[in-house]
């Protein structure tokens, strides 16, 4: 298998704990040896069993989607949790719960965090791409260059459809749910049971993948990494080879 040669992979994928502090203006600078501008990035709570935070470039600040859940992407403007993608990290603002359902906060006073963060890169193989359904099967372009290996897709307008996921070690007429611990199951109209290809994926008729607004994250392979794609109602894709997935058995996001 081809793969791309990364020799400094802190140019595209850095991680960085940090402590909550409930106050706008949170910057939190990554500690790498090399600055890095995330355009993706997937915010943990280590202390608490708070929501899992997905943020990118794309879709732009406050706008967030909850991994581990199949509700829509929402602004949470009146939590101001997430203010600004910065030249080494990013800003947050005050961090609450008060809506007293998924616990949305990624600034709260006494919560540990861990905050994983890519560099969109077709050097890196990883991607974004905001594009809108149609209904109809049809295919979505990509700048990746390489087949896709991985793609996530999640509808960002629809509530009750889940984060869906492909991989090449499942057939294309399969999926698997981010937000599910069940295994792989024929959903043909995810996919319109089509491998993605160099410059382009498929999707089917269903409205988790081809409805509304969609964002997607498709990686390309590289040696022992998979490729990633997320789609939400309102689509964007993004490829990503800096995930380190070596096989399913790792894909424990939620």
């Amino acid at each position: 298998m081809a793969y791309t040669t990364i020799d400094n992979p802190e140019l595209y994928f850095q991680a960085v704990t940090y402590t909550g502090n409930s106050s706008d203006g949170n910057a939190i600078t990554l500690d790498g040896d090399e600055n890095l501008s995330p355009n993706l990035i997937w915010i943990a709570t280590r202390n608490n069993t708070m929501s899992k935070r997905v943020y990118d470039s794309v879709r732009g600040v406050n706008a967030a989607l909850l991994s581990d859940t199949d509700v829509a992407e929402d602004q949470y403007a009146a939590y101001g949790q997430f203010e600004s993608f910065d030249s080494d990290g990013f800003t947050l603002g005050v961090g609450t719960n008060s809506d007293g359902t998924q616990g949305h906060g990624s600034n709260t006073t006494g919560h540990t965090y861990v905050a994983w963060c890519w560099n969109e890169s077709a050097t890196a193989g990883f991607d974004i791409v905001s594009y809108t359904g149609s209904g109809s099967n049809r295919t979505v372009s990509h700048g990746l260059g390489s087949a896709i290996k991985f793609l996530w897709v999640k509808n960002r307008d629809d509530g009750g459809e889940n984060h869906t996921i492909w991989h090449q070690d499942i057939a294309n007429t399969h999926a698997l749910f981010l937000n599910h611990t069940s295994i792989s199951e024929s959903y043909t109209t995810r996919w319109n049971s089509t491998t993605p290809t160099s410059s382009v994926f498929t999707v089917g008729t269903s409205n988790g993948v081809n409805g509304n607004t969609k964002i997607t994250f498709p990686t390309v392979s590289q040696k022992n990494k998979v490729s990633a794609s997320l789609v939400n109602t309102k689509a964007i894709m993004m490829p990503m080879d800096l995930l380190f997935i070596q096989d399913l058995n790792q894909l424990l996001f939620y």
